[in-house]
């Protein structure tokens, strides 16, 4: 942020204005993102590099990684799952120690070096930070790549990754009391639909009106999934309270920002 009040980004080494709006300035980041891991999916074939296109029948393990992220691409994958998929594959290819994909079959040891590299690496403090299992999260993504060209089962099971799977453990009702003294009507909506609906953070924020049926909730997830939530009468009828009062000209949604968009 910067010291007037505004917020700013760094793209591509330039730094840009993004309004006063923390909310509009990460959209801005996301939409900036977006438009570049089209732009590398998409490729540029008058100027191809020498380590994508090889001179040799043998693929390079980047030339296999670009058409992995494209093949990603076609169903309509999230660009942000891409970029995900690209954060552990890409530093894989830097560090396993080869070059061709034919040299990770029956080799284990290319995968071994990348998860030795893994735990060098600076790891950020995150009050719920699970770092053992981000590792192991990047370790699956690039077995997911190296599947797609044919290299399966490197690792025994005692080579895993390790990692403790965090229990989900509900609140008390002291907990939840303490937590509805404090917001406003939309506060306590928000609150109220979250906990009656267990609907993730994508989702609710592409929920509409017309998405309930009675007592049954449609949701949106990734990669154009659906699924259907029950909800309590007492949740249907504020929903429905909440459509007679939306304010004109907005869309169907039910968290809409300021311009009437998804929030």
């Amino acid at each position: 942020m910067h010291a007037q009040g505004k917020y700013v980004m760094n793209h591509n080494g330039s730094w840009l204005d993004a309004g006063t709006d923390p909310l509009e300035a990460q959209r801005r980041r996301n939409a900036r993102l977006d438009e570049e891991e089209f732009k590398r999916l998409r490729g540029t074939p008058s100027a191809p590099s020498p380590t994508v296109q090889p001179s040799c029948d043998r693929l390079t393990l980047s030339a296999a990684a670009e058409k992995h992220f494209s093949n990603c691409e076609k169903p309509g994958l999230d660009s942000k799952t891409v970029r995900k998929y690209r954060a552990a594959v890409e530093p894989f290819i830097q560090h396993c120690g080869v070059t061709y994909v034919d040299e990770c079959r029956a080799n284990k040891q290319p995968l071994l070096d990348y998860m030795g590299w893994l735990r060098k690496q600076p790891v950020p403090t995150r009050k719920h930070g699970n770092p053992e299992r981000t590792l192991a999260n990047k370790v699956e993504d690039v077995r997911i790549f190296l599947k797609e060209f044919g290299v399966t089962k490197l690792l025994k099971k005692h080579e895993e990754p390790k990692y403790h799977e965090k229990k989900v453990v509900g609140r008390t009702h002291d907990e939840l009391g303490a937590l509805y003294v404090h917001p406003n009507a939309e506060g306590i909506f928000l609150l109220d639909f979250f906990i009656g609906t267990m609907a993730r953070d994508h989702e609710g924020h592409r929920c509409r009106y017309r998405d309930l049926t009675g007592t049954t909730l449609t949701v949106y997830g990734k990669h154009h999934k659906t699924r259907t939530v029950e909800v309590s009468q007492r949740l249907a009828d504020t929903i429905n309270d909440r459509r007679k009062r939306k304010k004109a000209g907005h869309d169907d949604l039910l968290f809409a920002n300021r311009n009437g968009k998804p929030d």
